[in-house]
């Protein structure tokens, strides 16, 4: 049986063309000894799939955040395998920094670390969990093959996913967490998620495309025509958060976007 999912789609090369384009901005970003933010990037990634999202049946749904959580962004992605059988892939994201490093991976609050947040979440959804990095390194170069045996170069590793369990061993004997504390050996590229089949665990739910909607009730589906306002509006709350409130949001996961993604022969 075939490994492939998307591989030869547009929905798959749009994945691989965002990592390059983030790689490449990243690394002009550090050049001038500069960091961006990770909602910056979300509302890229957001952004450029909704340029595409009709023709390669992709959908956007957003919860109003208020601001961003200043240590990360929460990103859901569901990837539909075959005709109304869904994998949910959820995602802490992080940026890295100038220097080639991540900051607040050990991020703890009232005793209970970020990432163990992300996997209650995993345990009570009963899908994969992950962190998702938003990389860019000037001179390092690598060639690898994804789980379909289609190669791929550094540039894909743009956007990096790293299993929470690699997360969850490196962080305690780091002070400081580096781009080659994961790359190439504990990540993968993203685009490999939407190009190539994934084998569902034991534990992993398939989700119906029905149950997902029921589920996004409070959300609201992002276009081209709306979201800059949604984004916009998180900026501009930003600054208007009291400690309370920044509390109040940490203290459960509610993913901020999330990405449906459907298959050729999905019409719904």
């Amino acid at each position: 049986m075939s490994n492939l999912l998307h591989r030869n789609t547009n929905r798959c090369q749009l994945i691989k063309d965002v990592s390059k384009q983030f790689w490449e901005d990243i690394i002009s970003f550090h050049s001038t000894g500069q960091n961006s933010s990770e909602i910056y990037y979300t509302k890229k990634l957001v952004s450029t799939i909704l340029g595409h999202a009709t023709s390669l049946n992709y959908s956007i749904f957003a919860k109003e955040p208020g601001m961003e959580k200043r240590w990360g962004s929460d990103i859901d992605i569901y990837i539909e395998r075959g005709v109304n059988d869904f994998l949910l892939y959820a995602f802490q994201a992080k940026l890295l920094k100038t220097g080639q490093e991540y900051s607040d991976l050990d991020r703890n609050k009232n005793g209970i670390y970020q990432y163990q947040k992300l996997v209650n979440y995993g345990v009570y959804k009963q899908c994969y969990v992950y962190y998702l990095f938003y990389n860019g390194v000037l001179n390092y170069t690598h060639s690898g093959n994804n789980k379909c045996n289609t190669a791929f170069d550094e540039d894909q590793f743009g956007l990096s996913y790293v299993e929470i369990d690699d997360i969850q061993t490196v962080i305690p004997h780091k002070i400081n967490w580096t781009f080659n504390h994961f790359h190439p050996n504990l990540a993968s590229p993203l685009s490999q998620l939407v190009c190539c089949k994934n084998s569902r665990r034991n534990n992993i739910k398939s989700y119906d495309y029905e149950e997902i909607i029921k589920e996004l009730e409070d959300y609201e589906i992002i276009n081209q025509e709306n979201v800059e306002a949604f984004f916009g509006k998180a900026i501009d709350l930003n600054s208007q958060q009291t400690t309370d409130q920044i509390d109040k949001i940490e203290s459960e996961r509610k993913s901020d976007v999330v990405i449906v993604i459907r298959n050729t022969k999905s019409t719904y």
